[in-house]
């Protein structure tokens, strides 16, 4: 095999890894931390204050968080650069789907820039403490609030859809029948986990909570 393909192969393949792990299982940990604020503040504070009091945490978190999400998620830029769209001249399940596995990865790149930005970055250059209070004061305005549910619902759909592509071109999942089946599955884990994500911003807007 040629070293380049190669190369791009092995890319490819932690391209798809990293995805799942440990970005997707980072997403599942974030939106069930999250959760708590339905409960109320002092549960949602009693586990933000466990999570920042891991050892090395910082370390951690650039290591198996932040490295790994931006490299997926640049990565996947290149790939997108790359792509020739033709989803609009072969509007087919796969094709459409492929544009919006992409789009939303652009998407849900931004999103979790800002987010960074605006919590984490906040938290540790200038000591602001992330609790519920301070993330009820950043979802106060609309279009913030809209801003986080478009992003949560972009991160949710890249992640269960690209769950089930991990699964094919990983070999996990074979068979037509199999796949269908398992296609059902990532759907309803990405419609239980974008309805636990818009219900922790609906408590920590001060709004009901619908569900």
């Amino acid at each position: 095999m040629d070293a380049n393909l190669s190369t791009h192969y092995v890319v490819r393949k932690l391209h798809s890894l990293t995805g799942i792990v440990p970005v997707g299982l980072f997403l599942i940990e974030h939106i069930f931390t999250n959760s708590f604020a339905v409960r109320g503040p002092g549960d949602y504070d009693r586990a933000v204050e466990f999570l920042q009091g891991i050892p090395y945490l910082p370390v951690f978190e650039a290591c198996f968080i932040i490295l790994p999400l931006y490299f997926h998620g640049l990565y996947g830029l290149i790939i997108t650069y790359d792509a020739g769209f033709n989803a609009r001249n072969y509007p087919g399940r796969s094709n459409v789907m492929y544009l919006l596995q992409r789009a939303s990865g652009a998407i849900t790149l931004v999103f979790v820039t800002a987010h960074v930005y605006m919590t984490r970055w906040a938290n540790l250059a200038s000591g602001v403490e992330i609790n519920f209070e301070t993330v009820s004061e950043h979802l106060s305005s609309g279009w913030m609030f809209g801003f986080y549910a478009l992003g949560v619902l972009a991160a949710v759909f890249h992640f269960a859809n690209g769950a089930w592509n991990f699964s094919i071109t990983w070999g996990i999942v074979v068979g037509r029948g199999s796949q269908r089946a398992f296609w059902w599955c990532c759907i309803a884990l990405g419609a239980a986990m974008y309805l636990a994500g818009l219900n922790a911003l609906f408590a920590f807007a001060g709004r009901a909570v619908v569900f």
